[in-house]
């Protein structure tokens, strides 16, 4: 966030500003005229889909290449603090809300929850969105993320040399 409002006091004539930073990304742009399209994945599932903002953050927290493995066991490297063992119900989560500390924030939070009550968590904040993938490979989403999405459907995860959770398309 505040590397964001850093470039666009930096360079105030600038339309807009992408940022890509540890995984988490926020976006801005001047005028309303095209939205940004980020992907989203959880490479874990091999799933992703696209979704269009103008402006705002997105995180997405998951099961992946902080995973420890022991025996033939895969063990996540969240924990959650009721019970001190790996998260296994959810897979991953992404959320977009418009300050990116906060989406980083939630999306570990909604990893821990039982994902009814991770929903309702979201569903009852301004402005906040999330995508919810659980062990069963059900994808769950907030009231609005629907709107969020692109035309087609979720699809299997495309190529890309940016950290996992995240495709950009021009």
């Amino acid at each position: 966030d505040k590397a964001l409002e850093a470039g666009k006091q930096a360079s105030p004539n600038v339309e807009s500003i992408l940022m890509n930073i540890g995984g988490d990304v926020k976006g801005w742009k001047k005028s309303p005229d095209t939205p940004w399209t980020i992907g989203v994945s959880f490479p874990a599932a091999d799933i992703s889909t696209d979704i269009k903002i103008l402006s705002g953050a997105i995180a997405t927290s998951g099961n992946g290449a902080r995973d420890m493995k022991i025996g033939e066991d895969n063990y996540s490297h969240i924990i959650p603090p009721r019970d001190g063992w790996p998260v296994g119900d959810i897979v991953g989560v992404s959320v977009y809300t418009e300050d990116a500390v906060q989406a980083d924030a939630l999306a570990t939070a909604l990893m821990v929850m039982p994902v009814k009550v991770g929903l309702k968590f979201v569903n009852d904040l301004d402005n906040t969105e999330a995508l919810v993938l659980s062990s069963d490979g059900i994808l769950h989403r907030s009231q609005g993320w629907r709107a969020l999405e692109t035309e087609g459907d979720i699809s299997s995860v495309r190529g890309s040399a940016l950290p996992n959770g995240y495709d950009f398309k021009t």
